[in-house]
């Protein structure tokens, strides 16, 4: 998994086209204001370390302010080795459900396999970004 997490004062994801069949029919939009956003590329082998990931994600949110919400929002461009579709769909829920489960902030997550509009306002304070990696096991 390869992951870039701000923290935004303003953040909204508007689903303007659908990019993979199975995706769900007419998705909500996600907004939210005061959150961190993490931009989020599920790559190959993922799939066999769901809790390792969840628990990576909790991390690098509680760094920035474990009180803001949370909003995941898949963006298979930070990688060469992206997840295929169906198990990305999958894990992506999972993910959004197990770390929801280790914090008390909500946790949203923008559709997956959707295209989307993005507006966003970055606070811009020292600190506010960060960089995830978590490498597949013997990397």
């Amino acid at each position: 998994m390869r992951a870039i997490y701000c923290r935004m004062e303003r953040f909204q994801a508007l689903p303007v086209a659908r990019v993979w069949p199975q995706a769900p029919d007419n998705p909500a939009p996600v907004e939210v204001t005061a959150a961190v956003v993490v931009y989020l590329a599920l790559e190959e082998g993922d799939d066999t370390r769901q809790e390792a990931l969840a628990e990576a994600l909790v991390q690098a949110a509680g760094r920035l302010d474990p009180a803001l919400p949370l909003v995941l929002h898949s963006f298979n461009h930070l990688t060469a080795r992206p997840l295929k579709a169906r198990p990305a769909a999958r894990l992506y829920a999972h993910l959004a459900e197990a770390v929801q489960a280790r914090r008390a902030a909500p946790v949203l997550a923008t559709a997956f396999g959707w295209t989307h509009r993005l507006r966003l306002e970055d606070d811009g304070t020292p600190g506010s970004k960060g960089l995830l990696l978590v490498p597949a096991a013997g990397s």
